[in-house]
């Protein structure tokens, strides 16, 4: 492959093969690619997506998000812990013509972050949708469990209902989700909703508050206790300022670039709020009703500490639009297992690409050795310079890794 086609910018980089007196990839020069001869590559077609399993402090980051942002032409949501992905990589996006976002609630990268409200989900002109645009948002504030109990379905429903409520109140906006769960009596204050804005709130969203209205009191309180603690990252002041409002559109033009930053400290306690826009953005990119040139690239890394993620395991599974490249990284086999139980082989048997680093972990090592159908001590003796990978279904193969 000639490293000026247009194919090069489409295609993601996994790891070069080493030819006598090859010369280091210089990230500093992002227009410069790997030879064609050295080029390891995943191309998007019918198996797009990519899945990576390498240790924590493997440098994922160094040898598959940062290359990778410094190269593909196509749109790009970055899950971006303390922000190491943004420093290494936005001037380079801008430099490709890209607009650059930064969802950075936190400041972790500097002052004055962008906003995105989940209120861009719900289409008023779709009124047929409208309640499940409504439940779909709740669903990806809460820790996303479809069998939870009945107190979690419960609350989430109600969610979802006041999103609805709250979507249909001009004075409101989707950080009131917080206050409206967390006021003094919002029994009360629910009961006033529905009766001085009942004709202009959609019928679902007041069939389903006044349903919880109409329980008693003991299941009232543990359904708003579940729902409390669903909507407990809303509580910081800087996470409601960035979902109060929405100041860029997406996927739609001009060509875009998402950063979500959240710093490792914080991370747990705000994963629903990396979840809630990871959800927000797949969903709109996989519906849109017009299809960008080229697929938006979703780089998720740590995609174990986001929860179980429905959204994501559905969109992973879901047949090929063309619209979306997810490539999820993980420390291993299990967490993945964990997050996706009902695909999770389905998936690995049909994505684009499985990578894997070496690790130290012997059963990480056996297990996905196993994935690719090799022998255990195949993954074992990788050095941390080398990986495995396997694209499109052909035979697994060791090649080195990026930027080592």
């Amino acid at each position: 492959m000639n490293r000026s086609t247009r194919h090069d910018r489409e295609a993601l980089f996994l790891g070069r093969v080493d030819r006598p007196g090859r010369r280091r990839w210089p990230w500093e020069s992002p227009g410069v690619l790997p030879p064609a001869n050295e080029a390891v590559l995943s191309a998007a077609g019918q198996a797009p997506h990519v899945l990576t399993f390498a240790p924590p402090g493997a440098g994922r980051g160094r040898s598959c998000v940062n290359p990778n942002l410094l190269n593909y032409a196509g749109q790009a949501v970055v899950l971006d812990i303390d922000g190491t992905a943004y420093a290494a990589t936005a001037d380079a996006r801008r430099a490709m013509g890209q607009v650059v976002m930064r969802l950075d609630p936190f400041g972790v990268a500097g002052p004055r972050p962008n906003t995105y409200s989940p209120f861009d989900w719900i289409d008023p002109q779709d009124m047929s949708a409208f309640a499940a645009h409504c439940q779909e948002i709740a669903e990806l504030l809460a820790p996303g469990n479809p069998f939870g109990t009945v107190d979690e379905q419960a609350a989430t429903t109600l969610l979802g209902a006041i999103v609805g409520s709250l979507y249909g109140n001009p004075e409101t906006h989707f950080d009131d989700l917080y206050s409206t769960v967390t006021a003094n009596d919002p029994v009360y204050d629910l009961a006033v909703i529905l009766d001085t804005r009942g004709k202009q709130t959609h019928p679902t969203s007041y069939s389903q508050i006044a349903n919880f209205l109409e329980k008693d009191d003991k299941v009232r309180s543990r359904i708003l206790t579940t729902a409390a603690g669903i909507v407990e990252p809303l509580s910081s002041p800087d996470v409601r300022t960035a979902v109060h409002d929405s100041d860029f559109d997406f996927p739609a033009p001009p060509l875009t670039t998402v950063y979500i930053i959240l710093p490792a400290d914080q991370f747990l306690d705000n994963a629903a709020v990396a979840r809630l826009w990871v959800g927000f953005l797949l969903l709109r990119t996989a519906r849109a009703a017009e299809k960008p040139a080229l697929p938006v690239l979703f780089l998720l890394d740590h995609c174990a500490d986001l929860g179980p993620f429905p959204v994501l395991e559905s969109s992973l599974a879901a047949a090929r639009t063309g619209a979306l490249r997810i490539w999820t990284l993980w420390d291993d086999l299990n967490q993945f297992r964990a997050a996706c139980p009902r695909h999770w082989a389905s998936i690995a048997a049909g994505v684009g690409a499985v990578q894997v680093f070496a690790t130290s972990d012997a059963a990480a090592a056996a297990e996905a050795a196993a994935l690719l159908g090799l022998p255990a001590e195949e993954i074992g003796s990788l050095s941390a310079a080398d990986e495995v990978v396997r694209i499109d279904g052909a035979a697994p193969r060791r090649v080195q890794r990026l930027g080592m």
